[in-house]
């Protein structure tokens, strides 16, 4: 049941990330994909009340750092 539900889960999440670049710039889809770790750890935090580690964290500053450093 596992394995089905992550192929479905994957397969759905391709399929609505190549049907959304069809309507947007590549830049767009750039900045939304390199925000995905923090809206995951955003997301984990309201559903879970999982808290992030500090190696996590830092992870997470590199992303939005270099998605910073793409818009500028």
């Amino acid at each position: 049941m596992l394995l089905l539900l992550s192929g479905l889960g994957i397969a759905t999440f391709n399929t609505l990330l190549y049907k959304g670049l069809q309507f947007t710039i590549a830049i767009n889809a750039v900045l939304m994909q390199s925000a995905m770790p923090l809206i995951v750890v955003i997301m984990s935090y309201l559903f879970f009340r999982d808290t992030i580690t500090r190696r996590q964290a830092i992870g997470i500053a590199i992303s939005f750092v270099g998605t910073l450093l793409i818009v500028i």
